[in-house]
């Protein structure tokens, strides 16, 4: 079982928000649009692990996946 207090503050590019069981999960990029970038460390790898604390968390009962800025994802030249 995870915690939001637990994970919530845990990740680089995930920015988390819960209110009334509402959960809203913004992907960004130092508070802009997220860049995908196969780097280590990148968000792709912290994606993963945040999926998987979300759905972990009973307090959890909807989850809005939503993105800072212009676009979700941008491409990182």
């Amino acid at each position: 079982m995870s915690r939001f207090e637990d994970y919530s503050s845990r990740y680089k590019a995930v920015r988390f928000k819960r209110e009334n069981g509402i959960l809203e999960l913004a992907i960004h990029r130092d508070g802009g649009p997220a860049q995908w970038a196969a780097n280590p460390g990148g968000i792709h790898d912290e994606l993963g692990d945040a999926f998987h604390q979300v759905g972990r968390d009973p307090e959890n009962r909807i989850v809005i996946t939503t993105g800072m800025g212009d676009e979700l994802l941008g491409n990182r030249a």
